[in-house]
């Protein structure tokens, strides 16, 4: 496993397939989408492989080849679904955020959701108490990942440099926003990345939450 002679004291954490379990209700929500304005249904494979995209280029993505799709339109009628089905942390996110706080570590979140979406979902979760900073792909202090400006901007406002941080997320864009950014890559395989395509572009993989934050807490804590 990867280990720097600096240590690690804060986290950045990607948000759909890290902290919350998403992915199931973004495919539902996106083929019900396309089956409310008759456009061809996206096959769930290809929504999962655009998850952790920016808000533009996953239309493209999604809709590649395919000429008259009104990208506003099915992003208004997708989020009304999206906003119709629940989702939630994955199991045992609050405990290790709350873990990793408590021993000292500066957390914050960096997604490629647009504000509207994020804001009640994370108020729903009840992370605020140990997140000092968020960061959407809408805001006009960022631009989507990979491109590593979020990431920029959360190490700078949590007071840390980016080599005293880790990026955790689950996805290849998580992934390559953290090597332009100049910081260290954990990924968790219980998101949208498979271990195939994560292994090579992280520092270390962890199946869940809690291993990841035992690690980081064995590692480094006490160490800032």
């Amino acid at each position: 496993m990867f280990k720097s002679s600096v240590p690690v004291k804060g986290l950045i954490f990607d948000w759909d397939g890290t902290l919350i379990d998403t992915e199931s209700v973004i495919c539902q929500s996106v083929q019900q989408a396309c089956e409310s304005l008759g456009y061809p249904v996206v096959d769930q494979g290809r929504i999962r492989a655009g998850v952790g995209l920016g808000p533009e280029k996953v239309y493209q993505h999604l809709f590649h080849g395919v000429d008259n799709i009104d990208y506003d339109l099915f992003r208004k009628t997708y989020r009304s679904f999206y906003l119709q089905n629940k989702v939630t942390l994955y199991p045992k996110v609050y405990e290790s955020l709350m873990n990793l706080h408590q021993h000292g570590f500066k957390l914050a979140i960096a997604t490629n959701k647009r504000t509207v979406t994020f804001e009640p979902e994370f108020e729903n979760s009840k992370l605020s108490e140990f997140i000092s900073f968020w960061a959407c792909a809408d805001m006009a202090i960022s631009k989507p990942k990979p491109e590593p400006d979020m990431l920029l901007c959360a190490a700078d406002a949590i007071n840390l440099s980016l080599d005293e941080i880790i990026m955790v997320g689950d996805t290849v864009y998580d992934a390559a926003a953290a090597q332009t950014a100049g910081c260290r890559m954990y990924g968790l395989l219980w998101g949208a990345g498979s271990r195939e395509e994560l292994l090579p572009v992280s520092h270390a993989l962890f199946d869940d939450i809690t291993t990841l934050e035992a690690s980081v807490i064995n590692d480094y804590s006490g160490h800032g």
